[in-house]
């Protein structure tokens, strides 16, 4: 089925694509000022994390595990609430294969999929940063910023995706984001000086 755009939709994709363009590069700016001006980057000494920066990583920690078992939760009540089966053997009459429930139940389980996908793939990253960030010898205050700034950025970018609001989904996204160009302008930075 083609989609038909009206005129003003047509006219607004040039200005929608430059931001899309554009976003995360002003993303990267903004954590580059912040270590420069505000957090102090010194040059990288390779060392065993702090009391304070594992505090702050099991914090981050229990955050993202928090935010994983609540989208787990939610996905698999909206099956639930859907008569959804999650394999063929588990199809009864009350329980369906998904291909066999109704439009409503497949925006809503693949809703929560794609927050669940949206979460699995940002973490990795912030999964991979974490341990050199850690062992570069950041300032307590980075750590915490960045660490627990992205942990709550993916709990908020979470709820504005289950909520279907679209502000707090987009404002928790560049939390996170920022959180994560954090760690890597960090990183850069300091090997950099």
């Amino acid at each position: 089925m083609e989609t038909i755009l009206t005129d003003n939709q047509k006219a607004s994709m040039p200005r929608e694509r430059k931001i899309v363009i554009a976003y995360p590069f002003i993303l990267v700016v903004i954590a580059v000022l912040l270590n420069l001006f505000f957090l102090g980057v010194n040059p990288i000494v390779v060392a065993l994390p702090t009391a304070t920066h594992l505090t702050a990583a099991s914090i981050a920690a229990a955050l993202l595990l928090v935010n994983h078992s609540w989208i787990m939760t939610k996905t698999e009540l909206t099956r639930i609430d859907y008569g959804i089966a999650t394999a063929p053997e588990d199809a009864t009459e009350t329980r369906v294969l998904l291909d066999q429930a109704s439009q409503d139940a497949k925006v809503a389980l693949a809703r929560a999929h794609r927050t669940h996908q949206n979460a699995t793939e940002n973490t990795v990253y912030f999964s991979l940063m974490v341990p050199l960030f850690l062992m570069s010898s950041p300032s307590g205050l980075a750590v915490w910023l960045w660490l627990i700034g992205f942990s709550l950025g993916r709990l908020g970018h979470s709820m504005g995706y289950l909520m279907a609001r679209t502000a707090l989904r987009g404002l928790a996204m560049s939390v996170s984001l920022i959180s994560l160009y954090g760690m890597a302008t960090y990183l850069l930075l300091s090997v950099i000086l």
